[in-house]
């Protein structure tokens, strides 16, 4: 009944025509996140509200690794806003350096 949604664009800057800045949104139909939960959700060990550790599961890790990790790697993670239920994650990875070639690796399963 629900979607999962993820879409990738790219944003050229007038200044730096060597890098462009990846964006990635990651849509859902789930319950969503409320305005004020929005700031904590990417702290360790919080969640949304006291009932969803019982209801959902987890520690509250996950958002809060993904954050550090982007960072790590020039990027960053925000909620954008959506009118409807669910939630939209944009992550950014800045100054990426396109190719003109792409590389092939096999991968030997065996």
């Amino acid at each position: 009944k629900g979607f999962i949604k993820i879409s990738l664009n790219s944003h050229a800057s007038l200044k730096n025509t060597e890098s462009i800045s990846l964006i990635m949104d990651i849509e859902d139909t789930g319950i969503g996140i409320s305005m004020k939960n929005r700031a904590h959700v990417f702290n360790p060990f919080e969640q949304t509200g006291k009932g969803s550790l019982a209801k959902y599961g987890g520690t509250g890790l996950g958002l809060a690794i993904t954050k550090r990790l982007l960072g790590l790697m020039n990027g960053s993670i925000e909620i954008i806003h959506k009118d409807t239920p669910g939630t939209i994650f944009r992550i950014t990875f800045f100054d990426v350096k396109p190719t003109s070639s792409a590389s092939t690796r096999n991968i030997d399963n065996g």
